[in-house]
């Protein structure tokens, strides 16, 4: 989880910069300042960077990810939610087909708590990533939740009452 951070340039969530990151899981809230990117990828001396995001949730930003000229940013099952601006840049963004818009459904935004309720719509959307916990380690089912949180489906037992 990556949320609630100020940056004086760019990226105050993430800055990358001539690297090839694979970022698994990812909720990324929040993050502010500078350009207003969340997320800003380019590149360093002539580096270019390549990163991928898989499973990620872009929440709250002014400019979700920024992705400069000659860099790519691939994201794979992602969930947009209240950002000014998704992507905006030179570069290249793949996004693939698995985009989803609406509400993560937080627990407790304000108070820091990124947690995913029952009402999320981050639940099954992901793919599977080798990633098998969540930050708290809770099993990731088959059909994993985006971002660092899995919801945990506890199952409910309600006797039946047989009336003679």
């Amino acid at each position: 989880m990556i949320f609630d951070n100020k940056g004086a340039v760019a990226g105050s969530g993430l800055y990358i910069s001539g690297s090839s990151p694979q970022l698994l899981h990812n909720t990324i809230v929040r993050n502010a300042g500078g350009d207003g990117s969340g997320v800003h990828i380019e590149d360093r001396f002539g580096v270019f960077s390549t990163a991928s995001f898989t499973n990620t949730i872009l929440v709250s930003h002014t400019i979700a990810i920024t992705v400069a000229a000659n860099n790519t940013a691939t994201l794979a099952n992602t969930l947009w939610f209240g950002n000014v601006i998704n992507a905006t840049g030179a570069g290249t963004l793949v996004t693939g087909t698995k985009n989803f818009a609406g509400s993560p459904a937080f627990i407790k935004p304000d108070a820091g708590n990124f947690y995913l309720t029952f009402m999320s719509e981050a639940i099954n959307k992901g793919v599977e990533a080798g990633i098998m916990v969540d930050l708290d380690g809770q099993s990731r089912d088959a059909k994993p939740d985006l971002g660092a949180d899995e919801v945990f489906m506890a199952s409910v037992y309600i006797p039946t009452i047989l009336k003679n």
